[in-house]
């Protein structure tokens, strides 16, 4: 055995053998088995990324590289908590223009420091046929709160059958339709 070969752990997860700056739809559905998630905000952050390698920025020209380097874009990004507290190693990158909307929506949080402290709820969702991360805009209930009592309110709750964020009359439990994954109509 090399000197600096140590064993892997036999109950790691093969989806832990090539970890993420940024959280995936496969942190959700396959580490977690779920389609959304609810989490605590624990900072806020401006993250280096290259949205696009082929997106070259020749003003990073040099010999090994003629025609640049792709270009690097500063993204916003927040940290969350797991269920245990600790802060997650991947941070949920906020790359479309919705999710800070829904966050907004969510936390009516107005600065970037108003978000610290506030809970959300990631879910699988859709854009152009293909399965993306996104904040909902619906704030997650609180288990401290009671639950509505007008009639006709709705309120967020996860739907049983296909497990994504749906809206549902507590009085009359009707689910509103909302979308699988898959993009079909779920019936609730």
């Amino acid at each position: 055995m090399n000197a600096q070969s140590k064993p892997v752990d036999p109950n790691t997860p093969l989806i832990d053998f090539h970890l993420s700056r940024f959280l995936k739809i496969t942190d959700l559905t396959k580490r977690w088995k779920v389609n959304s998630i609810t989490v605590t905000i624990s900072r806020v952050t401006d993250e280096a990324t290259v949205p696009n390698p082929k997106d070259l920025d020749p003003q990073t020209a040099d010999a090994k590289n003629p025609h640049g380097k792709p270009r690097i874009v500063i993204q916003k990004a927040f940290y969350f908590l797991d269920k245990h507290g600790n802060e997650w190693q991947s941070a949920y990158l906020l790359s479309a223009k919705i999710d800070t909307e829904s966050l907004e929506s969510a936390t009516k949080a107005t600065t970037a420091g108003e978000l610290i402290g506030k809970r959300v709820v990631i879910q699988v969702g859709e854009h152009r046929k293909q399965a993306v991360l996104r904040i909902s805009p619906i704030p997650p209930m609180n288990p401290q709160q009671p639950e509505p009592k007008q009639t006709g309110e709705v309120i967020a709750t996860t739907c049983k059958q296909c497990g994504m964020l749906a809206q549902v009359n507590p009085e009359t439990q009707r689910f509103y339709s909302h979308q699988t994954v898959a993009g079909e109509t779920c019936t609730g």
